[in-house]
């Protein structure tokens, strides 16, 4: 709301009445369009002296109008304040000379007030800011912009701080501006070369114990490049590559390349449906493949398939064609919204600009030996596969099951001792286990692909070599921003960009917003994609022109620059989802679900019903005379890989809607447990063992050993469990691939064949079954700590990686506040009723904010006898129903009125973001506004 300064006396036809009886006087001007300075003021003159000559609204009044209510010693109205206060003439006095001195005062009308002087050599600006909403860093920022905007770039300017701990705060930094492009007018094929030739006997790859040198990987490569040739590939084209991970997995990727052309993986673990999408939407005609048996028939027919086991060598002499920056290096299809996969296709110059920029920072050298565990198919594997090679490094590849099974991945990981890995966090997460975070102390870290959770960030930063955060979507080449993890850091941010790459937070209009602000994360320069596969309509919707004419990607991500200047990045803008790694658009699976016979409506979520245990369910409307549960998941398999396959279907005759006809998200049920009494009981030790296993992981009292453990609830990370749980009860040497063939506890026990010694359930090794316990015992027991010797707030601490809070004396719960209660005797968990957060406020001091939901309870206000400088204000006490025992003694929250949000107060980083705290916590006293303000020439701002 924009107001203007009125003279109270006019409106209540009191003319002569002295005192300051100000108003603020709303006024609405229309801004659209594009308008410049010079034009927008010409259009509020008008409108402005019409307001004058009508003050029938006031500030008050608008806000009753709308229904702000005051928030105690504040307004319903923020309040920034700007007074120009004219130049006087001048005084003529025979032989005197007379000088005007501003009786400046100590006051507050509002969280920040802008008080010009007009004086003959410029502006002087006399600035007041209170020190609960901005920091020294902040007014500084804010100051120079101002300059700018006047045109006085370099006019000197000082600002007073509040009190001298507010010197020494960060100002936000603006979106970072790019580096010096990298890599320009490159091809990723080019900055490959040079190793490829020179690096000669050094070892390029390594795989299953043996090694392979640059001058054997030369080789093979122009042999695949020029047999591709031979098979009518032509520059600029796209070759299906169905290759298994293997020496000729990097071989066949560059091959592609070397007959420049782009890639297109086909990973044989994805259902035959969504391969026979891929290759038809990018229009494939060549297949590159093991052998010619290994490509189903449905992708074989009216395409060529050309077999790696039947390539020899290069001609002499052959010269492979020219490629240029604008070639496509290879196309990746992600979930699309539409039902089908959607094609981003990436560029050659891209590519270059990535590898070089990745060169950089986090930095690779050629001593160093990363392990790639990740499949083509997915992006980052572009860095895993041929960074090491753009500089001479080695590249070791681990098998499909290393990659899979920790008891297979770390065998690898000490015989390799790899210097580089890069996974995301889930995947991460799942190898660990329980082990010590000690084994990655001559490893460096690149996490990403999904968020990087803080308890996790805690774990790892202190005792690997380097731990960094890598974030960018499929659309900006991999990764678009890095950030290393302090040891102890206390929050979570994506860091700054990448060289080449600019992120920049903006609003709908693509205008950006100020720091501490949200907004959708924006990424333009190098890396950003050619676009969408024949989807233009799409493309020109995400991919689009800033104001100066930059093309840039929108990626959907909300975020905000944090005080330090690095990006925080907040979630999501749409239904788009991060499950396990994987981006799932929700909309994919709903309309694969739309097609099976009886279904009417689809809506499918990630539910979390079982802490640390997310799942995809998928609420259906269904005609029940024709809907057949199976048929559904058969459709399913046929189009969607494994991660994007939900967990449960659960049909219903009608959904809960919204006054706006909208499906109720919130309402729809939680799925109800498959049945899962035994059919028969287990045949053996060996079934036996393996369904208790298989219900301890799905939290279930029995399973049928003829079940499906995925159509009970089952999905990849808990496959891994089970895998590895059955591997070290019973010694055996089960992939997670024979989980998802053999699916049931019958097939599983006689893959094992019966080596279970005794089907009753003994001590468990380290680190199984932990799927059943709860969240708190997991974490106490992972220190080392007995649970049952801890109290609720060191349990709580232990899960979410806080520091401890100091001791504070047992009492009545403070309002707004609050605290744990301590468990029951003798349980080892600790209840976890309902949200709030914690959060840290501007200023030294911190404070315990309560969450933005309808049941948090009403802080008591208070206020403070007047001090100069500051409002006063009364005490005013616990509004009646305030938080407070009751007749039986029970505390009862009262709704509250929602807590306006500010950037730089709610910058703050939130530790415990999904706890009620219950017993009292220490909470400094809360301060009022504090006046800051300049005096004489020193702390003046002089504007020319």
């Amino acid at each position: 709301m924009l107001c203007l300064p009125y003279a109270g006396q006019n409106a209540v036809g009191a003319p002569r009445v002295i005192g300051d009886a100000v108003l603020d006087l709303p006024v609405r001007v229309r801004t659209g369009g594009a308008l410049d300075a010079a034009a927008l003021l010409a259009r509020c003159r008008p409108v402005l002296l019409d307001a004058l000559e009508h003050p029938l609204m006031t500030q008050g009044l608008a806000a009753r109008l709308v229904g702000r209510e005051s928030l105690g010693d504040r307004p319903p109205f923020g309040g920034v304040y700007f007074n120009l206060n004219p130049r006087l003439p001048a005084l003529d006095f025979p032989g005197l000379t007379a000088r005007f001195a501003e009786g400046e005062k100590p006051g507050l009308l509002g969280e920040v007030m802008f008080n010009f002087y007009e004086l003959p050599e410029g502006l002087r600006l006399d600035l007041h800011y209170s020190t609960d909403f901005f920091s020294a860093g902040r007014i500084e920022a804010l100051v120079a912009a101002l300059a700018r905007r006047l045109g006085g770039a370099s006019a000197p300017h000082a600002v007073s701080a509040a009190t001298p701990a507010m010197a020494t705060t960060h100002a936000p930094a603006a979106p970072p501006a790019p580096a010096a492009d990298a890599a320009v007018g490159a091809t990723a094929r080019a900055l490959l070369d040079g190793p490829r030739r020179e690096a000669g006997a050094r070892t390029a790859l390594r795989f299953a114990g043996q090694g392979r040198d640059y001058a054997t990987l030369d080789a093979r490569i122009r042999a695949i490049g020029a047999a591709l040739e031979a098979a009518g590939v032509r520059p600029g084209g796209r070759v299906g590559v169905s290759v298994r991970r293997s020496f000729d997995l990097p071989a066949a990727l560059l091959g592609v390349w070397e007959a420049s052309a782009a890639y297109v993986p086909l990973d044989p673990a994805l259902p035959p449906g969504r391969l026979a999408h891929m290759v038809e939407d990018a229009g494939i005609t060549v297949i590159l493949a093991d052998g010619a048996d290994t490509v189903p028939e449905r992708l074989r027919a009216g395409r060529q398939v050309l077999a790696l086991d039947r390539i020899g060598e290069a001609p002499p002499g052959w010269q492979r064609p020219a490629l240029a920056p604008a070639h496509p290096a290879y196309v990746l299809y992600t979930s699309g919204s539409t039902g089908k996969p959607k094609g981003v296709e990436v560029g050659q110059g891209n590519v270059a600009a990535f590898l070089e920029a990745m060169r950089q920072r986090p930095g690779i050298t050629p001593d160093d030996r990363l392990l790639a565990v990740t499949t083509p198919a997915f992006d980052i594997s572009v860095l895993e596969l041929f960074l090491p090679l753009s500089v001479g490094a080695c590249v070791v590849l681990a098998s499909e099951d290393e990659a899979r099974n920790p008891d297979r991945f770390w065998p690898l990981f000490e015989r390799e001792r790899p210097s580089l890995l890069q996974a995301t966090p889930s995947v991460l997460t799942m190898w660990l286990g329980d082990a010590p975070a000690e084994r990655f102390r001559d490893t460096t870290l690149l996490l990403g692909g999904e968020g990087l959770p803080l308890a996790l960030a805690r774990r790892l930063a202190p005792a690997c070599k380097a731990l960094w955060n890598m974030y960018g979507p499929t659309e900006t080449t991999v990764w678009s921003s890095c950030w290393r993890v302090p040891h102890a850091p206390e929050r979570i941010s994506v860091g700054e960009a990448i060289a080449g790459t600019t992120l920049q937070v903006l609003d709908a209009a693509l205008m950006p917003v100020p720091p501490g602000e949200e907004g959708e994360i924006v990424i333009a320069g190098a890396g950003v994609a050619h676009g969408y596969l024949n989807l233009p309509v799409l493309t020109a919707e995400r991919f689009v022109r800033l104001p100066g004419g930059e093309r840039a990607y929108r990626t959907g991500d909300r975020g905000r620059w944090l005080p330090d200047g690095t990006l925080e990045h907040l979630g999501r803008m749409d239904a788009q989802v991060k499950l396990r790694g994987y981006r799932i658009e929700l909309g994919e699976i709903e309309a694969v679900l739309e097609q099976a016979p009886g279904v009417l409506q689809a809506v499918v979520s990630v539910r979390e019903d079982r802490p640390g245990d997310q799942r995809l369910v998928a609420h259906l409307r269904v005609d029940a005379a024709r809907f057949d549960a199976g048929e559904a998941l058969a459709r399913c398999r046929d189009e969607l890989p494994e991660y994007m396959l939900p967990q449960h279907l659960v049909p219903m005759a009608a959904f809960p809607l919204l006054p706006s006809g909208k499906v109720d998200r919130k309402a729809l049920p939680a799925p109800e447990q498959p049945a899962t009494a035994p059919g028969r009981a287990p045949a053996d030790a060996a079934e036996a063992t393996v369904c208790r296993i298989m219900a301890e992981l799905l939290g279930v009292e029995a399973v049928d050993p003829e079940a499906s453990f995925f159509q009970l609830g089952g999905h990849s990370l808990l496959a891994i469990q089970l895998a590895t749980r059955l591997n070290r009860e019973v010694g055996g040497d089960l992939t997670m691939r024979e989980v998802f063939e053999l699916r049931t506890a019958a097939a599983l026990a006689k893959r094992l064949g019966g080596a279970s010694p005794d089907a009753s359930p003994g001590p468990p090794h380290p680190g199984a079954g932990r799927t059943g316990t709860r969240p708190l015992e997991r974490d106490a027991s992972a220190t080392g700590a007995d649970p049952r010797a801890q109290s609720g707030l060191e349990q709580l601490q232990h899960a979410v990686g806080a520091p401890p809070a100091r001791p504070t004396r047992r009492g009545a719960p403070r309002a707004g506040t609050g605290g744990l209660h301590r468990p029951p005797p003798g349980a080892a968990h600790h209840p976890v009723p309902r949200g709030g957060r914690v959060g840290a406020a501007c200023g030294p001091a911190r404070r315990l904010a309560p969450a933005p939901s309808r049941g948090r309870e009403r802080p008591a206000r208070r206020g403070h006898a007047a001090r100069p400088g500051r409002r006063a204000s009364r005490r005013t006490g616990a509004s009646p129903g305030a938080p407070g025992p009751g007749a039986d003694g029970q505390h009862r929250p009262v709704p509250a009125r929602r807590r306006r949000p500010h950037p730089v107060r709610d910058a703050a980083p939130r530790h415990l973001g999904w706890l009620e705290l219950r017993h009292p916590l220490p909470r400094p006293r809360p301060r009022l506004p504090r006046t800051a303000r300049g005096a004489g020439g020193a702390h003046g701002l002089q504007l020319s």
